[in-house]
């Protein structure tokens, strides 16, 4: 990350520049169903605009999974129960449901602060 001393007075943060540190990446999530290996993309790794787009299973595919995975997958006969399972791992994979405790207890302590 660039040092905020490199910076001109003018510039706090310099966004171009940043990279992620590497021991906080998490590879994808990868998972076998209808006999074929299918990849998972990081939710980090979704433009942030397509994750707002987000609001049902398939706009869910759409984005964490190639074209061509998601055809497979939505040709499938795949019960409920077994789609869930794909959920739970990919939220248990990317700690998703712990990040997202962490910033409804952020978002609380704001707004007690706020108060």
């Amino acid at each position: 990350m660039t040092n905020v001393r490199d910076l001109p007075a003018e510039i706090d943060f310099d966004l171009d520049a940043y990279e992620r540190p590497a021991e906080e990446i998490i590879p994808d999530y990868r998972i076998k169903i209808g006999g074929k290996v299918v990849v998972m993309t990081n939710p980090d790794e979704i433009d942030w605009k397509d994750l707002l787009d987000i609001t049902d299973p398939v706009g869910f595919l759409r984005h964490a999974v190639s074209a061509e995975d998601r055809t497979h997958i939505l040709q499938l006969d795949l019960p409920s129960h077994k789609f869930g399972k794909l959920m739970d791992g990919y939220y248990a994979h990317f700690h998703i449901q712990e990040r997202m405790d962490k910033a409804r207890q952020a978002e609380r302590l704001a707004q007690r602060r706020a108060h």
